[in-house]
């Protein structure tokens, strides 16, 4: 097949909303996976089922040496049309991990959307929440991946499809271990999440920027993801930590975690969770990885004198050290896959970020949202060795 990307500028620039760009360096390290000290295992549990609620679409990916200039034309050293959309890829990350999964959204009835279908279903992700809607166009979003920079540049066209809350089936929920949401489909998401709530179903919420329902949807979420912005725009803080605890002191959440890119990730959850509490205290070994996690709590001690205690547990993590750096594309996604496996076998929290981080790190090893998502039966071997039964939420 042959595609080409051609973009129009208008009044002299893109508009900003369709246009992001990260860049990420990072240096090499593998783990060491003969540790000859037992310990504890999470099963791989192959009954778990997630419920996802959210978008799904197409990505038409260009690999190029450079980004090109305006009106300059230039040819793309790789390329590749993937599926895309968070939740679509945080489910199938999940599926390659042996978790079930079921897609709960809607598509257009476009020439996409049987791509975005038939995808999914070689993943052998349950498909038949998914509706489509006649004459509208699925979601699609044009990638150009530089080479020079490891950046990439999104450019998103959203559909016009929208799930209403009359429109889902809550047979979705049958035998549901955990919820997972990314904000899409605002009503059709609330009416699962009350039903999870109900069910006592847990419901991780993934936050990029303000949407439609959000409010309604942090009310209900068990656990909170946010890109390394939300934090801070959304309750005009200066400091991420104190954006963290905004978010704790003014939702449920037991756990809040921001993604910052190079930088790993930042976790803080509340001190008085019981399970939580008990998960830190089990004793356990972590030479075995290459980065190493920063525990402390907030308000730090500094900051809090002696006229307050701290509420807040925070964990500071480094992302997963790779080789190199192929595309970006969809690793918070897959981060997210790796919370929520981790989630579901019930690792300590430090054993969780480790997890995701090194989930995100295949991923970008490989060209699009995707291509470079590990298998369980690639990581059966590290996880027996690393990861530790210990309850942990």
């Amino acid at each position: 097949m042959l595609f080409a990307f051609v973009i129009v500028q208008s009044h002299g620039r893109l508009p900003k909303r369709r246009l992001c760009n990260r860049k990420v360096m990072i240096p090499f390290c593998r783990s060491n996976n003969n540790s000859e000290k037992e310990r504890k295992v999470a099963p791989v549990d192959r009954e778990k089922k997630v419920v996802g609620v959210g978008m799904a679409g197409l990505d038409f990916i260009a690999k190029v040496h450079k980004f090109p200039q305006p009106d300059q034309k230039i040819r793309s050293v790789e390329h590749s049309i993937q599926g895309g959309g968070n939740a679509a890829n945080t489910l199938t990350c999940l599926r390659r991990l042996g978790v079930n999964a079921v897609l709960v959204t809607k598509i257009g009835s476009d020439f996409a959307s049987q791509s975005i279908i038939e995808e999914l279903e070689r993943e052998d992700m349950d498909t038949s929440f998914i509706q489509r809607q006649d004459g509208a166009q699925s979601a699609f979003t044009y990638v150009i991946v530089d080479a020079e920079t490891s950046t990439r540049t999104c450019i998103h066209t959203p559909s016009s499809a929208e799930l209403s809350s009359e429109e889902v089936n809550l047979d979705c929920l049958n035998g549901a271990s955990l919820v997972h949401l990314d904000g899409r489909h605002p009503l059709a998401a609330l009416k699962v999440a009350q039903h999870a709530k109900e069910k006592g179903i847990p419901i991780v919420l993934d936050v990029e920027r303000r949407r439609e329902g959000l409010e309604d949807l942090l009310s209900l979420a068990d656990y909170v993801i946010t890109n390394a912005e939300f934090p801070l725009e959304y309750f005009g803080q200066l400091n991420r930590l104190n954006g963290l605890e905004k978010l704790l002191d003014s939702y449920p959440a037991r756990f809040v975690i921001s993604t910052l890119g190079k930088e790993g990730c930042v976790l803080m959850s509340r001190l008085d969770d019981s399970e939580a509490e008990q998960t830190q205290k089990t004793t356990t070994n972590f030479s075995t990885f290459p980065i190493m996690a920063v525990k402390t709590t907030f308000p730090l001690p500094t900051l809090c004198r002696t006229e307050c205690i701290p509420k807040y547990r925070v964990i500071d993590c480094p992302c997963w050290p790779v080789e190199s750096v192929v595309d970006t594309t969809g690793a918070g996604d897959a981060f997210i896959g790796g919370i929520i496996y981790a989630i579901l076998h019930h690792f300590s929290q430090e054993h969780m970020l480790y997890f995701a981080s090194r989930i995100a790190a295949e991923k970008i090893s490989a060209l699009g949202a995707r291509k470079g998502l590990a298998y369980i039966q690639d990581l059966e071997n590290w996880i027996t060795n690393n990861f530790v039964n210990a309850p942990a939420k």
